[in-house]
């Protein structure tokens, strides 16, 4: 923490400054709703989550950041680290917290917690010591909702880093609002970036007040196990849906080419999807999430559907009267070229945290240009290229592979619509695309 003293005589807001510190002295409070609904539909704790969203809005701006020292002094905080309220349910009492403002979510949110754990129940004012002077206050109140919220301090002209106080979340049609509000230098936050997720209704403002009596591991926990079961729904009636549209035209589960494909493609994604609940729930959250925005992206997944139902169809058809046989190790090598496909696939989802099944422009997205993104602009898509036109040979059937090129099209309409919309709500992509000039196949297109 490094604190920058500011020279009145040189500085550029010294008039502003002194007319609302000496001559107009006020205080201002402003409340908003923020929508969170995005927040808890992916199962994320409340608390942690606005504290870091917040610390990152407040470091963002040294607006925020300006403050007396002890001694006095007027200057810049290189960075403020969020303080916060744990209330205590048998005395009514609450005590203050605070944690080291981390870039990751995830290490903030385990730094978070290990604070909880070490220091949550300790009572008095300040339950964790030593607290730094280049923090912020933040507290919750859980039980109250609020449309508006000021605080009051009388002698308090001479405190100028910003209070928040986050109130009862609650439903408003189909959305989940959260109002906010606090005081501080008259600076907006637009916005709240990055909210990783939760579920509910009102409120930010204030000073310290109180914070909520359940733990981040139990909030997040319950949001964590009906992730994993909706992940579990998916799974299992994917893998029923895939086996009766191959076994059904086949005649028979004797179709071993059948079985292969379930096997290479079931088997492989299990492991996965755990890794993703474990690793990056936010990301299962996105893949699992299916509903398309755009109309140009709505067709191309309803012919996609045709096209596998059609595909599966002809290939079952295929093995049962035996149109056009093929030998087993072409199915073996095309199963090979499915897996490298899978893992390229995987490598894709590491590599990219935004990676939604829906073509949208998320909270806080930037562009992300390393690794196989620096090759070509849609990685996915060449994945997805691999699998899906082996699939027909997998399961034995040059008649179905017609039927999967139709794929080819597809994405590449897919392609054009996503691009679109990305130039339109993403900083920085027209800059990408011309320092990545190939979208699928490197000198190909």
């Amino acid at each position: 923490m490094t604190f920058q003293p500011i020279d009145l005589r040189t500085w550029a807001r010294r008039e502003y400054f002194e007319h609302y510190f000496s001559a107009v002295p006020c205080q201002y409070s402003m409340t908003v709703k923020l929508d969170i609904t995005g927040l808890r539909q992916r199962g994320l704790p409340l608390y942690p989550t606005m504290l870091y969203a917040l610390a990152r809005s407040v470091n963002r701006h040294e607006e925020f950041r300006t403050a007396f020292d002890g001694q006095g002094q007027l200057g810049i905080y290189d960075r403020l680290e969020p303080s916060y309220t744990v209330f205590h349910k048998d005395s009514q009492t609450f005590s203050c917290l605070w944690t080291e403002c981390q870039e990751d979510y995830a290490a903030f949110c385990r730094a978070y917690q290990q604070d909880l754990d070490a220091y949550g129940s300790a009572e008095g004012f300040e339950g964790k010591p030593n607290t730094p002077p280049n923090v912020f206050n933040v507290s919750m109140i859980p039980w109250e909702s609020f449309d508006s919220f000021h605080l009051h301090c009388p002698q308090g002209n001479s405190y100028l880093l910003p209070i928040f106080t986050i109130g009862r979340f609650y439903r408003e049609g189909d959305r989940v609002l959260a109002a906010s509000g606090g005081s501080g230098p008259p600076r907006r936050l637009r916005r709240v970036p990055s909210l990783p997720p939760d579920r509910g209704g009102p409120g930010v403002a204030g000073r310290r007040g109180t914070s909520g009596g359940r733990t981040a591991r139990e909030r997040g926990g319950r949001e964590m196990k009906k992730l994993a079961l909706r992940a579990l729904i998916k799974y299992l009636s994917g893998l029923v849906l895939v086996a009766l549209l191959v076994f059904l035209p086949a005649g028979t589960l004797r179709f071993w080419n059948g079985r292969l494909l379930l096997a290479v493609l079931f088997l492989p994604m299990l492991p996965l999807g755990i890794l993703l609940l474990v690793k990056a729930p936010e990301l299962l959250e996105k893949r699992l999430h299916t509903r398309e925005k755009e109309t140009a992206q709505r067709s191309v997944i309803a012919l996609s559907g045709l096209m596998f139902l059609a595909g599966f169809l002809l290939a079952g058809l295929d093995y049962r009267f035996q149109w056009l046989p093929m030998p087993r190790w072409a199915s073996l090598a095309a199963a090979v070229v499915f897996l490298a496909g899978y893992g390229l696939y995987g490598e894709v989802m590491r590599e990219n945290a935004y990676l939604s099944r829906t073509v949208e422009v998320q909270e806080g997205q930037r562009v992300v240009d390393t690794g196989l993104y620096g090759v070509v602009r849609h990685p996915m898509y060449l994945a997805t290229l691999l699998m899906f036109l082996s699939i027909p040979i997998v399961l034995g059937s040059l008649i179905a592979l017609p039927v999967f090129l139709l794929y080819l099209p597809l994405v590449v309409r897919r392609i054009r619509n996503e691009e679109a919309v990305l130039e339109n709500g993403l900083p920085g992509c027209r800059e990408y695309k011309e320092r990545v000039r190939y979208r699928l196949v490197p000198h190909i297109w």
